[in-house]
C-alpha cells in the first residue's frame, strides 16, 4: 500500500465486525481494517504507534507527513501546534529572512463541546465503572493564550539548498498544504522574477487538526451500534472554527543573491520540458538499437 492511499483515520476492528460492515454497511467501513490488514500495512513500511499497542477498537489518525498513523490526544495536538509555530520561524530563516515578528493566538483550551465516553471495566478519576455511557457537555476550560516573539538574522543568507530545506520543513510539519505557506514558498522560489521583500501573513496551524477531528467523531457515531466492542478514541473535544491556534507574523527578507536566480535558471535548463520528457527514453532506446544493428553487420 502506498502512503498516498492512507485514509485520514484508521479504525482497527475484529475481523467479524469488518466482514459485517463490508457486507451490510459499506458506507461505514471505509476507515476500518482488521488487525491482520494492519500488520500487513506495517510490513510495507507504514508506521504505527508503539503506545498504545495495536488492538481491536483502536482509532488512529494519519500523521501530517502522510507516512503513517498515531494515537491522537490533546497532548499530541499541543505538541503539533508548538512544533509548527517553531517550524514557521525555521522556514523563514531558510528563505532568507532578516526580521521576523509573530503573534500566536490559541484558544485550544477554551470552550469545548465534549463527548465523554466511559469504557467498560476501566477506572477513571478513582471510580470503577463497569458500564458504558455517553454524556454530551459544554464546558469552559482554561483561557485563550497569546504569545509574541521576534527575531533578527545577521545576513539573511539565502541559497537554492536553503530553499529546499524550507520546503522539506514545511512538509515534515504538515504546513506544505497551507495556502499561505505555499504562497510564501512560491514568492521566495529561486528564479521568481519578483521575489517578495516583506509581507504580513496569517496561518491557521490547526486547520487540518480541526478537520480531521470530525472524521474521528463520524467514526464513533457511525459504528456505535454496528460493532461488538468499544472504540478507543482518546480525543473527545470538538473545537469550533474560532477556537483554533493561529499565527500572525511579519517578515522582511534580504534581497535574493543574483547567483541564486542564475542557479535556478541553470537547473531548469537541465530538466527537459514536461511535455517532452518521454522523448529521452525513446531516443536512448533508438540509440541502443542502432548500435546493436551496426555491431551485427560488422560481425
Amino acid at each position: 500500500m502506498s502512503t498516498q492511499d492512507l485514509t485520514p483515520a484508521l479504525c482497527i476492528l475484529n475481523p467479524d465486525d469488518v466482514f459485517n460492515l463490508r457486507k451490510n454497511h459499506k458506507e461505514d467501513c471505509y476507515y476500518c481494517k482488521t488487525p491482520y490488514e494492519v500488520l500487513e500495512m506495517k510490513s510495507q513500511g507504514i508506521s504505527f504507534p508503539v503506545e498504545p499497542h495495536l488492538q481491536e477498537g483502536l482509532v488512529l489518525t494519519r500523521e501530517s507527513t502522510g507516512k503513517g498513523y498515531y494515537y491522537r490526544t490533546d497532548e499530541t495536538d499541543c505538541r503539533v501546534i508548538n512544533n509548527r509555530c517553531l517550524a514557521i520561524e525555521s522556514i523563514l530563516s531558510y528563505l532568507g529572512a532578516k526580521e521576523f515578528r509573530y503573534s500566536e493566538t490559541s484558544s485550544f483550551r477554551g470552550k469545548h463541546s465534549e463527548d465523554i465516553d466511559i469504557e467498560v471495566g476501566v477506572k477513571k478519576g478513582g471510580i470503577d465503572v463497569d458500564s458504558t455511557t455517553g454524556v454530551n457537555t459544554n464546558t469552559n476550560k482554561g483561557k485563550t493564550g497569546d504569545e509574541t516573539a521576534s527575531a533578527k538574522w545577521m545576513s539573511g543568507y539565502y541559497s537554492h539548498e536553503s530553499y529546499l530545506r524550507a520546503v522539506n520543513a514545511a512538509k515534515v510539519n504538515g504546513l506544505i498544504t497551507d495556502p499561505v505557506i505555499a504562497s510564501l514558498l512560491e514568492q521566495r522560489r529561486p528564479g521568481h522574477p519578483n521575489p517578495i521583500v516583506s509581507q504580513e501573513y496569517h496561518v491557521n496551524v490547526t486547520a487540518d487538526l480541526d478537520k480531521n477531528i470530525h472524521v474521528l467523531e463520524d467514526i464513533s457515531a457511525n459504528l456505535k451500534d454496528k460493532i461488538g466492542g468499544h472504540l478507543k478514541v482518546d480525543v473527545k473535544t470538538s473545537r469550533k472554527v474560532d477556537q483554533s491556534s493561529s499565527v500572525d507574523f511579519f517578515v522582511s527578507f534580504a534581497p535574493s543573491p543574483t547567483e541564486v536566480y542564475q542557479q535556478a535558471i541553470e537547473d531548469e535548463k537541465k530538466v527537459p520540458p514536461r511535455g517532452n520528457r518521454w522523448l529521452w527514453p525513446v531516443i536512448a532506446i533508438a540509440a541502443v538499437v542502432i548500435i546493436a544493428t551496426v555491431l551485427i553487420i560488422v560481425l
